[in-house]
C-alpha cells in the first residue's frame, strides 16, 4: 500500500506530534503570566468546547479524579448551566477560535461575571479574550484540532495546576511521557503485524468498532477513540462505559443478531479500575462472546495515570491511522463537516 499516497495530507505526522506537544505545553504555561492573579474563591471549573477542543478536558477530568476538590465539567453547547456564577472557572477552548457554541458560552461566562481562560489558535475568542483583557493561552495554528490533544488536555491540566486549583505535580510525569511515547512511535508507526495498532486495524476496519471503558479513567479514552475513527477513519463507531453499560447496553445483543458479524468490541483497561468493574468487564466479554466474536483488550502501560492514559490515546490514533490506511481513505479532509458548517453559515 502506498501509504504516502493515501495521507497526502499528512496526518501520519500529525500523530507523531504528540509526544512533542507535551512537551512544548509545559514551555507555554512556563512561560504564560496569568492576568488572573486570584484564584482562591473558584468553586468549580467548567470547560466549554466541540470535538477535538472538547475532548481534552474528558482526559483532564480522567486524570485530576483522585485528586479534585471541587467540581468539573465538560459541557458541549451553546449554554452554560444554570449553576455557574461569579466562583466559577470557565475554561473557553476553540482551536479554531470560531467555535459558535464556545462563543455563545464565553458571552454568557462574561455576564455572569466567571473567570475565564481561553485557549485557542486565534479567531473571534482571541480578539475577544483580548477585548476584555483576559487570559488567552495561544498554540500553534494550522492543524486539525484532533489533532491538538496533546495541546489542549495538557494546557487545561497546568491552567489548574499552577494556580492551586488542583493538588497535583505533573511536569515529571509529563516529560516522562513524552519520553515514553517517542520510544513508542518507532513500533506504532509501522506497516507491520509486530506493530499492535497496525495488526489490530487489519483485523477490524471491515466492522462497526464499540468501545468500552470504566467510568472514572478509560471513558473518555474510549470517546477519543470512537472520534478518531470517526474522522480520522471515516468509519461510524460507538462507545459507553462500565457499569452503566451493565444496565441497559448489554441487553441489546439480543435481537437483530444479523448485523452482529459486522461489529467489534474493545475494552479499555488500566490498572486502578475498580475491582468490581473489572469483574463486570470479564463477565461482560463473556457472555457477550456468545454474539460477538470479535473482541480484544487493550490495556494501558506506565507508571503514572498519566503515562497510561497517555497511552492509551497514542494507540488509539494510531489505529484511526491505521483504519483509514486499510480503506485507502485519507484521514485528514472531513468533508462532512465542512458541509454542515456551509449551509449552517447561510
Amino acid at each position: 500500500m502506498d501509504i504516502e499516497k493515501i495521507d497526502s495530507s499528512n496526518m501520519l505526522n500529525q500523530i507523531k506530534s504528540l509526544p512533542n506537544q507535551i512537551k512544548e505545553s509545559i514551555e507555554i504555561i512556563n512561560e504564560y503570566k496569568f492576568k488572573i492573579k486570584d484564584f482562591k474563591n473558584i468553586n468549580s471549573v467548567l470547560i466549554v468546547g466541540m470535538g477535538g477542543s472538547a475532548i481534552g478536558g474528558d482526559i483532564v477530568n480522567s486524570i485530576i479524579s483522585d485528586c479534585s476538590q471541587i467540581p468539573f465539567q465538560v459541557i458541549r453547547d451553546y449554554n452554560l448551566p444554570n449553576w455557574v456564577n461569579e466562583n466559577t472557572l470557565v475554561i473557553c477552548v476553540s482551536y479554531s477560535g470560531n467555535t459558535e457554541e464556545t462563543l455563545s458560552c464565553f458571552d454568557e461566562a462574561i455576564n455572569r461575571k466567571s473567570l475565564i481562560v481561553g485557549i485557542t489558535s486565534g479567531g473571534i475568542l482571541q480578539k475577544k479574550l483580548n477585548s476584555y483583557n483576559l487570559d488567552s493561552i495561544l498554540i500553534p495554528k494550522d492543524k486539525p484540532p484532533r489533532a491538538c490533544i496533546g495541546y489542549i488536555s495538557i494546557l487545561i491540566l497546568l491552567v489548574l495546576e499552577k494556580n492551586n486549583i488542583v493538588n497535583i505535580s505533573s511536569e515529571k510525569y509529563l516529560f516522562d511521557t513524552s519520553s515514553k511515547l517517542e520510544n513508542l512511535t518507532n513500533t506504532f508507526a509501522k506497516a507491520e503485524n509486530s506493530n499492535p495498532t497496525f495488526g489490530l486495524a487489519k483485523k477490524i476496519y471491515k466492522t462497526i468498532p464499540i468501545i468500552y471503558g470504566d467510568f472514572r479513567y478509560t471513558s473518555s479514552i474510549a470517546l477519543r477513540w470512537r472520534g478518531q475513527i470517526e474522522e480520522n477513519s471515516k468509519m461510524i463507531s460507538f462507545h459507553n462505559s462500565i457499569p452503566e453499560m451493565n444496565h441497559n447496553e448489554i441487553v441489546g445483543y439480543e435481537n437483530n443478531n444479523d448485523f452482529f458479524d459486522k461489529l467489534s468490541i474493545i475494552w479499555l483497561k488500566d490498572k486502578k479500575i475498580n475491582i468490581r468493574n473489572l469483574l463486570r468487564q470479564k463477565f461482560s466479554s463473556d457472555i457477550l462472546s456468545e454474539s460477538i466474536s470479535k473482541q480484544f483488550e487493550i490495556e494501558s502501560h506506565g507508571e503514572s495515570l498519566i503515562e497510561r492514559i497517555f497511552y492509551l490515546i497514542y494507540w488509539g490514533d494510531w489505529l484511526s491511522f491505521w483504519l483509514a490506511i486499510f480503506h485507502k481513505t485519507n484521514p485528514s479532509p472531513v468533508r462532512k463537516i465542512e458541509k454542515l458548517k456551509k449551509k449552517l453559515a447561510r
